[in-house]
């Protein structure tokens, strides 16, 4: 049976991840303890927590309030990603067999019949699309050995989630309520993002075991959030939020 604190641990970082939870937002004793049924003991367990994978930090005499993002923080999480996926990449491609191209092809296809989300674009929707493009990207390094590199690598992964859906959820209801049309360069960015024939080539790519090609096709699908968060701070004004 999961504990309290446990429960309130697992709801907070959900919400902090999927943007339900803004970077900055306070995290008020008095209100979490009344919405999780829950004792401060366990609370602060949870938030000390949370603290720890840095997405809560704490400020003395003001308590706990949700990280902070900006361009900076992206950029270096994002070169961080392509550090550990690289290398990961390039063991898997010379260690795989038989059975990881086939969960590759898998995984490939569970993602390319995902729901076009830009066109219905829900927190449903999104959570499932992240789950297929992480799990499509697990099964590029799964033959690749190192437990504690695909450790970090998933931690990495878990921070770029929660800047990516704020930085796309957020801005995009905020002008669907302004009765505002979303910007051209903006929804061609998240386009380019989030299509298959990039996740097409770069499995077509590490199943032909060809390295370069890989590695570059990687590089150029991770920097496209840079891009769509450029993109977005451009059409909304979104302010970049000090790290």
């Amino acid at each position: 049976m999961t504990s309290k604190a446990e429960a309130a641990y697992l709801t907070l970082r959900q919400h902090i991840l999927d943007a339900q939870l803004a970077p900055g937002a306070p995290l008020r004793h008095d209100r979490l303890r009344e919405m999780h049924d829950i004792g401060w003991t366990p609370l602060r367990e949870a938030l000390q927590r949370l603290e720890a994978e840095q997405l809560v930090i704490s400020k003395p005499n003001r308590g706990f309030f949700v990280a902070e993002i900006s361009e900076g923080e992206i950029s270096d999480l994002l070169n961080t990603r392509l550090v550990l996926e690289e290398p990961l990449l390039e063991e898997a491609m010379r260690l795989g067999d038989e059975d990881w191209e086939v969960g590759i092809v898998e995984a490939h296809h569970r993602l390319s019949r995902a729901a076009n989300i830009l066109s219905d674009l829900t927190l449903e929707n999104l959570r499932d699309w992240d789950a297929r493009h992480r799990g499509f990207h697990l099964s590029l390094i799964n033959a690749a050995r190192s437990v504690w590199q695909k450790r970090l690598y998933n931690q990495v992964w878990d921070h770029l989630r929660r800047h990516q859906f704020h930085m796309t959820i957020a801005p995009l209801i905020t002008a669907k309520q302004a009765g505002r049309a979303p910007d051209d360069t903006l929804m061609s960015r998240l386009h380019n993002a989030m299509n298959g024939l990039s996740h097409e080539r770069l499995m077509r790519a590490v199943l032909d075991r060809d390295t370069e090609t890989a590695r570059l096709l990687l590089k150029l699908h991770v920097g496209e959030t840079l891009g769509v968060y450029r993109a977005v701070r451009q059409s909304h004004g979104t302010p970049d939020h000090a790290a």
